[in-house]
């Protein structure tokens, strides 16, 4: 904690191949949306495919300041900048649904993405000081082995990440489109008392890190 250059260049290499990586699947979904059969398929238009990718650049920007300012010891200002991001989303995405008098879920995403948006500018407010592109001595040696050490985490994350796919996939086939509909919005909203639980439990892993400290 106390090496803030090597931090620095550790957080920001970090952010850039996240971000780099989004970048390179957005492109990759791009070219298969050029086929004619996935083009002309219902499943996912080529809208909703941009809005998708567009969501999680912003949704990661958050994601990575919120671990990183959160381990440092900011973790109230991380709960509430995750908390403010979600929950101006979801109520931007109401009034635009409400007004909106064309596609009523591409209106409902839009109000989503403004809310990301302005969560991950305050993340880089909050985490300018992190921030950097100078290189440093032993960075890149060091950066390697946090990725070694991270592989083992890889699989669980795609297993946790394939359960979800699947609970969606069966919520699909089963329920209907309207019904669909009021599954994600009870979703979206069931989130709000959650946000707001963790900037309360949240807040008391400074004091963690601090008695970590003092050992």
């Amino acid at each position: 904690q106390k090496d803030l250059k090597l931090l620095s260049y550790l957080f920001s290499r970090t952010l850039i191949m996240i971000l780099s990586f989004t970048i390179l699947l957005w492109f990759l979904a791009f070219l298969l949306s050029l086929i004619p059969f996935v083009a002309q398929s219902e499943f996912y238009p080529a809208e909703l495919l941009n809005y998708t990718f567009i969501y999680v650049f912003f949704y990661y920007i958050n994601y990575a300041v919120f671990n990183f300012i959160r381990w440092m010891g900011q973790a109230k200002q991380a709960a509430i900048i995750n908390f403010l991001s979600s929950s101006l989303g979801i109520v931007t995405g109401f009034v635009l649904l409400y007004f909106s008098n064309e596609e009523k879920l591409y209106s409902f995403i839009q109000g989503l993405l403004l809310g990301q948006l302005f969560g991950a500018l305050l993340s880089l407010v909050i985490a300018r000081k992190y921030l950097t592109i100078r290189s440093i001595p032993n960075g890149m040696t060091q950066l390697k082995e946090l990725l070694k050490l991270s592989v083992p985490f890889v699989p669980i994350a795609l297993i946790s990440n394939l359960m979800i796919m699947t609970d969606r996939l069966i919520i699909s086939a089963v329920l209907g489109p309207e019904s669909q509909g009021l599954y994600a919005l009870v979703y979206s909203i069931a989130q709000i008392p959650y946000f707001g639980i963790n900037i309360m439990s949240k807040g008391f892993l400074p004091v963690m890190y601090k008695n970590f400290d003092s050992y």
